[in-house]
């Protein structure tokens, strides 16, 4: 889990992790990669890390922040024959790595297979909907008005993947979920590569590219729990986020294979 001032989502969450997980695997090992909190993230790490064996915190300097590079030093030293991430603030559900588990272990072939939490198949939903579709972002930004998320974000978050999975190939209707499990001996072939949210987009285009098996499940973001979302919570903060994956489509046609 990539974190910036996460500390006191973490302390729900990862108990929640070993409570929901523990059953399903051998061992459940929890990395968190923190870009420089001002918070008291080591002191709920170090607190959580007695309880639970298997708790450990990369600590990277704020001058070193990157999304991507955050996850891919968690990848690199992940010592499990599978790895999973996601946000930390609360949005995703950890019964839903039980969905990816469950379904990645009943694919054909799980051996180059990743199963992504997708918002946009049927049965996804938005934050703040109870439904999928149109509809769903019409209750989104009603429900959003009394949280700490942005109906902006919700939005252009929607349009932007609209988009994506046309440029993409259709390889995945959820390029920007950022919720995934696979095998570490697969994810460590690709190296992730981008300025934020887009390394995800980038990553799956390429597993794509290699024929490798990309398996979307259905899940319910949720609003995040505490603190404030690093996409912004303004419509300038929220453009600002979406830069780089405006870069996506400005990028020629002939060096798309390479994106």
């Amino acid at each position: 889990m990539p974190t910036i001032n996460e500390a006191a989502n973490l302390e729900v969450l990862i108990p929640s992790l070993y409570e929901a997980l523990s059953s399903y695997v051998d061992k459940l090992e929890v990395i968190v990669v923190d870009d420089g909190s001002t918070d008291n993230t080591r002191e709920v790490l170090s607190v959580l890390s007695i309880k639970y064996q298997f708790v450990t915190g990369i600590f990277r300097s704020q001058a070193q922040k990157s999304l991507p590079q955050s996850i891919q030093a968690g990848i690199d030293s992940a010592s499990g024959n599978l790895v999973a991430w996601m946000d930390a603030d609360g949005s995703m559900s950890p019964s839903v790595l039980v969905e990816l588990l469950q379904a990645w272990k009943n694919s054909e072939a799980p051996e180059k297979s990743v199963v992504v939490a997708s918002r946009f198949v049927d049965g996804g939903r938005v934050k703040g909907a109870q439904r999928s579709g149109p509809f769903g972002l019409l209750q989104s930004a009603k429900n959003l008005k009394t949280t700490e998320d942005a109906f902006v974000a919700v939005f252009l978050s929607w349009g932007l993947n609209e988009c994506l999975y046309l440029l993409l190939g259709k390889c995945c209707r959820d390029l920007t979920s950022g919720f995934i499990l696979g095998p570490k001996q697969m994810l460590k072939k690709f190296r992730l590569r981008g300025v934020y949210g887009d390394y995800f987009a980038r990553l799956l285009y390429d597993i794509h590219k290699l024929e490798g098996v990309i398996i979307e499940i259905p899940y319910s973001i949720m609003s995040r729990e505490s603190g404030r979302s690093k996409t912004g919570t303004t419509l300038l903060q929220v453009l600002k986020s979406g830069l780089p994956y405006v870069r996506l489509f400005a990028e020629p046609l002939k060096k798309r294979q390479n994106i």
